[in-house]
């Protein structure tokens, strides 16, 4: 199997420059007045050529093609020669230890340049010159790294010139299938484990496409326990790519359980990428052990009781032309293992009884499971039921606004997204759930905070938009990153009723919100001395209607009415209470 991806390059690339008059011993390679500014570094960060005649790096694109386990990498750079003089370079490029250098080509005239690989102790040797040259530590980071390092070529003036290089990398594994766990093997991986070492960069890309390449053994479920400790540096960084490469790379139908290990990850690349594959994911916070935590995801895998599991609903009213359920949550019921529990949470239509079939695998054997819903019991004592599914709603809806965000910021300029429409459509129907529901997240807090006018609708969705830019949006690492995916997560899943809005912040600290209560099928919001309903809320002065006195033969009356409704628990709020029951505006006092 082949893949291609282009990408900006990375790394740094350097290159020494002179007038081709000059005649320069190699032994003065990297001395003379004016060497430090006669330097290409194409990378992320910026650096000043202070020279008035330099070569200048104008577009680097990588090509990375993985056949089994080798990468092959192809490096174009295209070097410009702005000066009115012909001038002379010579290219230095960091490549990993195990690279092979398979070619070195340019465009230009005169006699091609060779290339060689230097080792590892030459190549520190080199870029401590550099360092001490150039005083930018920068370029330590490559320590470990070998080194290409090409013969002199020359640059004509005013003129573009394109330099190819290419090379081969071997992508680590334990073994190129997967192995049975014995106390033979088991040895071998702790001593291959021993024998790792850091050589800096993180490349998530490659290391999950070895992952997901081997073939899977039948009668097993295919996993893949995945930990990093930080963000995508080298290979292939996008996250909208690495994330298609766990789904539409993953022939094999790999479960994919992700740990993000401190707080230097992308948590929204971790956990869509579990999500999509039927895993889960899992974050290591500073000063918690991390042996603890993949101990605990992986003893709940015992099992799986059933494997790629569906419901269905059996339509026994063929008549019908609209299908009778909806907004299924979650969309994709993940694999049940010993112990686990599954809530899935519908809109349904209608008052004839539903029924559903679920299905799956269990033991490669084909299981159903036939369920009937009365729903002649429905009511709205049970309304927590219809509030779980709004919570979820909103977690689906923030994880699709997140997912705007995948390029890492490239998606949106700042200050523009707020005039995006598919961003406009998800924080509109955001808000909506959240004051129907009284289901407020950290990005919709501000809701239920006193002064808050719910009636100016531009304002309140103007607020509401820059809360999921600045956070959903760009923040997708650090503390401020995973807090996010906590909150989302538990959202995502929730079973049971978060009666009093509580989230984490951005600083881990937990939070609840006192002035929104959720009674009932109604949610009233808290307003000076006076709970208002929040079908009343957006009115910016609501007419109060009729008065009712506690104690009073109307109070009896009303209590008596919202009990046949199972709405007496709204009598229990301290203070004023406007409702609205049967189409009457009342105001207990």
């Amino acid at each position: 199997m082949k893949t291609h991806q282009r990408v900006l390059l990375a790394v740094a690339t350097l290159g020494l420059l002179r007038p081709i008059h000059a005649q320069v011993a190699e032994s003065a390679l990297f001395s003379g007045p004016n060497w430090a500014s006669r330097i290409i570094v194409p990378q992320t960060r910026p650096f000043s050529h202070q020279a008035a005649r330099s070569v200048q790096v104008r577009r680097v694109r990588v090509d990375v093609e993985i056949a089994e386990q080798v990468a092959t990498t192809t490096m174009d750079i295209t070097l410009e020669n702005p000066s009115s003089s012909r001038l002379e370079a010579r290219m230095v490029v960091p490549v990993p230890e195990e690279s092979a250098l398979r070619g070195f080509t340019y465009d230009g005239a005169g006699p091609e340049p060779t290339a060689e690989i230097l080792p590892k102790t030459e190549a520190r040797r080199i870029y401590d010159q550099i360092v001490a040259r150039t005083r930018d530590p920068a370029l330590l980071e490559f320590i470990g790294y070998n080194l290409i390092q090409s013969s002199v070529f020359p640059v004509e003036a005013r003129s573009e010139l394109k330099v190819r290089i290419v090379y081969n990398e071997f992508v680590e594994s334990f073994a190129p299938e997967t192995v049975i766990k014995t106390e033979s093997t088991m040895r071998e991986v702790r001593e291959y484990l021993r024998g790792i070492r850091v050589r800096g960069g993180t490349n998530i890309h490659d290391a999950l496409q070895e992952a997901l390449r081997m073939r899977a053994r039948e009668g097993f479920l295919p996993l893949v326990l995945f930990l990093t400790d930080g963000l995508p540096t080298i290979g292939q960084t996008s996250e909208r790519a690495i994330r298609e490469i766990a789904v539409k790379g993953n022939r094999h139908n790999r479960r994919i359980f992700t740990f993000g290990v401190g707080v230097d990850v992308n948590t929204p690349l971790l956990d869509k990428i579990a999500i999509e594959t039927r895993g889960t994911s899992t974050f290591v916070l500073p000063k918690e052990d991390v042996e603890v935590k993949v101990a605990q995801v992986f003893k709940r895998l015992s099992g799986p009781v059933l494997v790629e599991p569906e419901l269905r609903v059996v339509r026994r009213d063929a008549g019908l032309s609209r299908p009778r359920v909806r907004d299924v949550l979650p969309g994709r019921l993940p694999d049940l293992f010993e112990g686990d529990q599954l809530v899935v949470l519908r809109q349904y239509m209608g008052e004839n009884p539903l029924a559903f079939e679920l299905i799956g695998d269990y033991a490669g054997n084909r299981r159903s499971f036939d369920i009937r819903f009365e729903l002649a019991k429905a009511t709205t004592r049970n309304a927590f039921v219809a509030r779980l599914w709004a919570s979820r709603k909103i977690a689906f809806l923030t994880d699709a606004i997140r997912d705007l965000g995948a390029q890492g910021g490239a998606t949106f300029s700042p200050g523009t997204a707020t005039d995006d429409p598919r961003l406009k459509e998800l924080v509109d129907e955001i808000v909506r759930l959240s004051k129907e529901f009284g289901v407020l997240s950290e990005y919709t807090a501000f809701l239920a905070r006193e002064g808050t006018d719910l009636s100016l609708s531009a304002s309140v969705l103007s607020e509401a938009t820059k809360n999921f830019d600045d956070r959903a949006l760009r923040t997708r690492t650090g503390i401020a990153g995973v807090n996010q995916e906590f909150n989302n997560k538990a959202q995502r899943a929730e079973a049971k009723l978060n009666s009093r809005n509580s989230f984490l912040d951005k600083d881990l600290n937990r939070v609840e919100i006192s002035t929104v209560q959720q009674v009932n099928d109604k949610a009233f919001y808290k307003r000076g001395n006076r709970w208002v309903e929040a079908a009343l809320i957006d009115q910016r002065s609501p007419r109060t209607g009729r008065e009712v006195q506690i104690g009073s033969p109307e109070f009896r009356d009303l209590v008596d009415l919202l009990a046949k409704k199972n709405r007496q628990g709204i009598i229990a709020l301290e203070g004023e209470i406007l409702l609205q029951i049967d189409g009457e505006t009342i105001l207990v006092k």
